[in-house]
């Protein structure tokens, strides 16, 4: 295979790395996924709680934000099952695939 080449040259002082050799960054992308998920659900349980328990009664948003919340829960959960099949963070590829020839 040839000289990988992107899209447009890279800035003057920049070495382009087409191997992804950062993998801190993939855990770190990781965690921030994961902490706003988390931060996320409680805001959406909280909300929930105080509309159904305290004000007794649920809008029609109420429901789309739940099912909203559902989709983003199965698209990560998709997400985080195909970066465990191919070792890649989220829909990352190997440089063998994105190089520009």
């Amino acid at each position: 295979m040839g000289e990988q080449v992107g899209v447009a040259p890279p800035p003057p002082g920049v070495t382009p790395d087409f191997d992804y050799s950062h993998p801190w960054k993939y855990k770190t992308d990781l965690v921030i996924v994961g902490v706003g998920l988390t931060l996320s659900t409680l805001f959406l349980a909280m909300r929930v709680f105080t509309r159904a328990c305290l004000l007794s009664k649920l809008g029609w948003d109420d429901g789309l934000l739940i099912f909203v919340c559902v989709v983003l829960l199965d698209v990560l959960l998709i997400l985080f099952f195909l970066n465990s099949i191919n070792s890649n963070s989220l829909g990352r590829r190997p440089a063998q695939q994105m190089s520009f020839q």
